[in-house]
């Protein structure tokens, strides 16, 4: 029996042993990984989830980024039962929101420092148990105002914060096909070649109908999407490269599926390290983030926008015109980036290392 084939056994047989009911996390994981208009079947059922923290709009709110988190269908299916069964012991079985957890809204009003923290450590711990891929892209709301302030049109080319992050999780998480790609299993390069030309991450966004990540029905017209929608087929079009690796798209409410509420979890702490290093830089990094993020630098997939970065990313379109070859700008943004990643990896170490 193929890999393939043992995955739909197994799906098959979850979903009939739960009833066959469609709207349980487990049976949108089998629709997202063999989706009805999708012509490709996926070897290792690669999904990824995302969730967006923090609101352009909200004048409290500096940052604004997007987490995403990829396993295989396998893994998801065992972290659902582990993720429901904490919520159902911890809070009644209500669906996990960082933002109401991190507020002591209810159901974590009153809970001690004690409470708290076995908690939010048993969702850590399953997340860290699926052994996912995370990545996601962050947003300096005060970058983005002074880049807009000061060239005109600057706004319209690059569109809102959110759909900026919408667009470097969604390369990362195909991308990460590749990581998949060099597991011990392909001994060989026609085993890379076979996965490689089948593998595929199906994508499953938070929906958020304000900047349009919803799912249209099947035919839709690109111009009909919403915005993000259409984006994600626009970047799946436009990047042959690591487009083929883009399985198919979709979106859901956390409420109704705890992957998204994994996805939210690794959001929040993510944007706020970023808010930590401008008001708080002596504190040292949250411990969830510590826990989540990768522990090879070679996997940190992950991007920050401050004025450089917005800059750099207009320069390389031509939109700030024909571009010198002798400008630093872009060997500057590429120190930025690393420095980014050398302090968030030196940062992770340290938490860890105080345990």
């Amino acid at each position: 029996m193929t890999a393939q084939a043992k995955l739909e056994d197994a799906v098959t047989g979850l979903l009939k042993s739960q009833g066959a009911d469609r709207s349980t996390s487990i049976g949108h994981l089998a629709r997202a990984i063999h989706p009805a208009r999708s012509n490709f079947k996926f070897m290792l059922g690669l999904a990824a989830y995302f969730d967006e923290s923090g609101h352009s709009e909200d004048p409290a709110c500096r940052f604004v980024g997007i987490g995403g988190i990829c396993a295989p269908s396998a893994t998801w299916e065992e972290f659902e039962g582990k993720w429901q069964a904490i919520l159902d012991e911890g809070c009644g079985g209500v669906p996990f929101h960082m933002n109401k957890f991190a507020a002591q809204e209810e159901p974590f009003k009153g809970w001690d420092e004690s409470r708290r923290k076995e908690f939010l450590g048993s969702l850590v711990k399953v997340v860290k148990e699926t052994d996912a891929q995370v990545f996601g892209a962050v947003v300096s709301l005060d970058a983005y105002a002074i880049v807009c302030r000061g060239i005109p049109q600057a706004e319209k080319f690059l569109g809102e914060p959110y759909h900026l992050c919408f667009q470097d999780v969604t390369r990362a998480a195909a991308l990460s096909v590749i990581g998949y790609g060099l597991e011990p299993s392909l001994r060989s390069v026609e085993d890379w070649l076979e996965f490689e030309n089948n593998e595929r991450v199906a994508m499953v966004y938070a929906r958020q109908k304000e900047y349009g990540t919803i799912s249209s029905p099947a035919g839709t017209l690109p111009k009909n999407m919403g915005r993000a929608e259409s984006l994600w087929y626009a970047i799946k079009d436009a990047n042959p490269h690591f487009g083929k690796w883009m399985g198919s798209y979709a979106s859901a409410i956390p409420e109704e599926l705890n992957f998204l509420q994994a996805a939210d979890l690794f959001a929040y702490e993510l944007t706020h390290e970023f808010e930590n290093r401008v008001h708080r830089p002596n504190d040292p990094m949250r411990w969830a983030l510590a826990e989540l993020l990768p522990g090879s630098w070679r996997d940190f997939l992950h991007k920050f926008y401050g004025v450089p970065q917005l800059l750099e990313l207009m320069s390389e379109s031509g939109f700030l015109g024909p571009r010198d070859p002798r400008h630093g700008l872009s060997i500057q943004t590429s120190m930025d980036d690393i420095m980014h990643r050398d302090l968030l990896f030196s940062r992770m170490y340290q938490r860890r290392c105080r345990k």
